[in-house]
């Protein structure tokens, strides 16, 4: 290679050399300022707010950035009112009065380093935005509560817009924004909010906001406002029932204003009972437990203040109950197994005869009872159960023979008979109204349409016999036979005149006998009373009268019940004796031709083959619940109550209401 080719090569290489140090040298200088470029956000909106310090206007953050100048000037003008630079996205400039509208500029700036020293930036797109400088006013912030709806409304006083904003204890939540001077927020499940509760509130402040063209300038906020739960409730309870089967229902109401929820109850127009007392902030709900059958109930609902007056209601509903088998007392005809279930796979025991059992529900034919210790399935077919636990105030119920027996003959008393307690009813009065009254249960089923019947039309039929034990039967025979022959005594055993008896003339001057009065030359004892065994003693047959519905007044019939005499028959009944025989043998009852108060099932003697005479009486000794637990009555009606006692081989604890208390109660 040449000389000259090697300097222009040189000379070439310098060139390149210094065309890079020159431009390696531009690029130092310019790179660091073209690095610090930075803009505001796009839309940018300014927020202006006047406090003690001032107008503060606030702004987006912007990204990439060091800081902020703000610049205020007139609109027109040319020169700055004000100037400054802020690391914040914030700033405080003067609040400028008697000025309509101000210019305010925002940019943003980044500092750079290079060798020449330190240098600024100003971002490329800076905002400008023309404010209206008249601070936007609220006034007269006003609540008023809507009940019915569950809501409140706001209403305030402001020419511009208003922010709504909630408190709820340290929280503070803006709910909206609204144009119109006014806002309705709702409370519940589908609202703005849950209701407030008990003892808390609500509190509502408005704050004062204009919107322009980019920006929004808050005003002052007024607040004052407050709702409590009770300023959302009304004096509508609204009561409802529920039907929860077997003669239980569950009433539920709607929350009013109050201090309390008072429940009332009365059957049949009878006198009103509180039944519960409920706190405002208690559950509003009320379980009637098992009511008795075949009775209207009337539940009253109130709410009341802390002084007990009246806030809302009375409401009031009505139930209607039916016949129901559920908790009542029911006594084996027999000797009856008792099985694990009710198809009868696994029999775990027997029930003697007459041992009292509480029926927990009937399936497939079956009483799921308990007894002693155990729980299990018997055949419900042989089963007396108590009328009054089954069918209430259907019927009316007198069982005399308990306490004060009418057995007479035509009104002439039989010597230990007639006003006592009749052998096997000792423990049959429960109270001085309350009565064990057994009717065998098919028997029981059958008696309900002819005792509707009856009160359709006005009239209650009253029972006075019903399951008769075997040994009442004989004493009665025995007694009575004892003296069958005997005359007369002076008077009756009733305050009705002898002459008012139609009595049969003496014959040849001799005095008149039971016998006399008994047969009329027809009729013998055994027409009356069952010599050894009678349908009573299958808790087959009946005793029984009509009363009217309303005065409970007993209508009047040939004789009175249990009159041992010819008088009593049948083909003598009056009008209203054939009444009752037309409701009882409409609803397929047979009677007998001597006594116009007796009606028996033969249909159920015949189907089930029936031929035991039960001996022994029934008392109510066993468990009985009524919804809230299991109690133990003794012989005599009584429960026990706050004591532990042993019944069998096992120790049972009671409350002071009688209710067992189950292991892990307190």
């Amino acid at each position: 290679m040449t000389e000259p080719v090697k300097n222009k090569r040189r000379l070439i290489a310098v060139a390149v050399a210094a065309v890079i140090a020159a431009a390696a040298l531009i690029a130092a200088y310019l790179l660091p300022y073209y690095m610090a470029g930075s803009s505001m956000p796009a839309d940018t909106q300014l927020s202006l707010e006047l406090t003690d310090d001032g107008l503060l206007v606030k702004w987006p953050p912007a990204s990439g950035c060091d800081g902020y100048t703000i610049a205020v000037a007139l609109p027109d003008g040319d020169e700055p009112l004000f100037e400054a630079s802020t690391a914040e996205n914030r700033c405080t400039i003067p609040y400028m009065e008697g000025v309509g509208e101000l210019a305010v500029t925002v940019n943003t700036w980044r500092g750079f380093t290079r060798f020449s020293g330190e240098g600024v930036r100003l971002g490329s797109d800076p905002v400008t935005v023309v404010c209206d400088m008249k601070v936007p006013e609220v006034t007269e912030l006003r609540i008023e509560p809507d009940a019915e709806h569950k809501a409140a409304r706001l209403m305030w006083n402001c020419a511009d817009s208003a922010e709504v904003w909630v408190v709820d204890g340290e929280e503070r939540s803006m709910l909206a924004v609204s144009d119109e001077g006014e806002q309705t927020v709702y409370f519940g499940p589908d609202g703005d909010f849950s209701m407030p509760e008990h003892g808390e509130e609500y509190r509502f402040e408005v704050s004062a906001l204009r919107r322009g063209d980019g920006y929004v300038f808050r005003g002052n906020t007024i607040s004052g406002a407050s709702i409590v739960r009770d300023d959302l409730l009304g004096y509508d309870l609204a009561p409802a029932v529920t039907d929860e089967g077997d003669n239980f229902f569950t009433v539920n109401w709607e929350e009013t204003k109050g201090e309390r929820y008072i429940v009332r109850m009365r059957a049949d127009g009878g006198d009103w009972v509180i039944v519960a007392a409920i706190d405002k902030a208690g559950e509003r709900t009320y379980s009637t437990g098992r009511l008795e059958p075949f009775c209207t109930y009337e539940l009253s609902i109130t709410s009341v203040d802390s002084e007990g007056s009246l806030v809302a209601g009375p409401q009031e509903l009505y139930v209607t109950t039916e016949a129901s088998v559920v908790y009542a007392n029911v006594w084996p005809l027999m000797e009856l197994e008792l099985y694990a279930d009710s198809a009868r796979t696994e029999q775990i025991g027997t029930i003697p005869a007459a041992e009292c059992c509480c029926v927990i529900r009937e399936e497939d034919g079956m009483f799921l009872v308990r007894w002693d210790d155990k729980t299990g399935y018997i055949d419900s077919n042989f089963c007396l159960i108590n009328l009054p636990d089954y069918i209430g105030r259907l019927c009316a119920y007198d069982i005399t023979n308990s306490y004060s027996s009418l057995y007479m003959v035509h009104e002439f008393a039989i010597p230990e008979v007639t006003d006592t307690v009749v052998a096997g009813y000792e423990n049959v009065q429960l109270t001085e109204d309350s009565y064990l009254v057994p009717l065998l249960y098919p028997v029981a089923q059958k008696l309900i349409p002819a005792a509707q019947d009856a009160l359709a039309d006005g009239y209650r039929i009253k029972i006075y016999d019903s399951y008769r034990p075997n040994m009442a039967t004989r004493s009665i025979y025995d007694l009575t036979l004892s003296i069958i022959e005997e005359p007369l005594p002076d008077e009756p055993f009733t305050d009705t005149p002898v002459e008012e008896l139609e009595l049969p003339e003496p014959a040849d001057g001799e005095a008149v006998t039971y016998y006399q009065l008994v047969t009329n030359g027809t009729y013998n004892l055994g027409n009356f009373l069952a010599t050894r065994g009678s349908y009573h003693n299958m808790g087959i047959a009946m005793d029984m009268t009509l009363e009217d519905a309303e005065t409970g007044e007993e209508l009047e019939m040939q004789t009175r019940m249990h009159d041992l005499s010819w008088y009593s028959i049948i083909s003598r009944n009056n009008a209203n004796a054939n009444l009752l025989d037309g409701y009882m043998k409409a609803a397929g009852f047979g009677g007998l031709t001597s006594e116009w108060w007796h009606f028996q099932d033969n249909d159920t003697r015949n189907e089930l083959g029936l031929n035991t005479y039960m001996w022994s009486g029934v008392t109510p000794e066993g468990w009985k619940a009524d919804g809230n637990g299991w109690r133990y009555c003794d012989a005599e009606g009584r429960y026990y109550t706050g004591q532990t006692i042993t019944l069998g081989e096992t120790s049972y604890t009671f409350d002071g209401l009688g209710y067992l208390v189950e292991p892990g109660e307190n």
